[in-house]
């Protein structure tokens, strides 16, 4: 039996570094590649009993967090939590079954929550669409904001300067949602950074139409 079971994000150099450690002290390894087969509701379950943050520090919240109907107070408990990732997860399986998220060039964000989040890690004194828009966040930086903002009470999310009063309650959502998806997108492709864009599929839409 292992001695020792690692999560593995081959692009983590913390998680890379953590494997060559143990190779060097003659640990033996169970690697679980958590990106190419995410976790089961079980495992998610087990492994939050483990971990000393509190299990709504996992979770990020965006719009997709709204329409499954879910609200900050469903997110307090390892069971809540794990039940939210596993069914992003699934819908992200779903959307990968249509089109696929492997060999991804450019990862493009658009939406109030990414660019929130965007927002918040460029550490803007307010919003400001011309900063955000076309600004690039490394994969580690998209992901470390991410989980941060998640891990903020209301109130610490109310006070961030580029926080628009709408999006205090559903920014943690957002936050879980677009991590999974970088993370899914990320582990299938060479992408290093995240895009974030002002405009949507609306301007798309209203290009098309006139012709454009």
């Amino acid at each position: 039996m292992p001695d020792v079971t690692i999560l593995h994000n081959p692009r983590c150099s913390n998680s890379r570094r953590a494997l060559e450690a143990c190779s060097i002290a003659g640990v033996e390894l169970e690697v679980v590649r958590y990106l190419d087969e995410p976790l089961s509701h079980d495992a998610l379950r087990e492994l939050l009993t483990i971990l000393s943050d509190p299990p709504s520090a996992l979770v990020r919240r965006d719009p997709l967090f709204r329409e499954l109907g879910l609200r900050d107070a469903d997110v307090q408990t390892a069971e809540q939590v794990a039940a939210a990732t596993a069914d992003i997860d699934a819908l992200v399986d779903e959307a990968a079954r249509s089109v696929d998220l492997t060999g991804i060039g450019t990862l493009v964000g658009v939406a109030g929550s990414v660019t929130t989040l965007t927002a918040y890690a460029l550490r803007l004194p307010a919003y400001q669409p011309d900063a955000i828009h076309l600004a690039r966040l490394d994969v580690p930086t998209t992901l470390a904001t991410c989980a941060e903002v998640l891990a903020m009470t209301r109130e610490q999310r109310a006070a961030i300067p580029s926080m628009h009063p709408g999006r205090v309650d559903v920014i943690g959502a957002g936050a879980l949602v677009w991590s999974r998806i970088v993370r899914r997108v990320a582990a299938g492709s060479a992408i290093t950074d995240v895009v974030t864009s002002e405009h949507d599929i609306l301007d798309g839409i209203a290009l098309s139409l006139n012709g454009g």
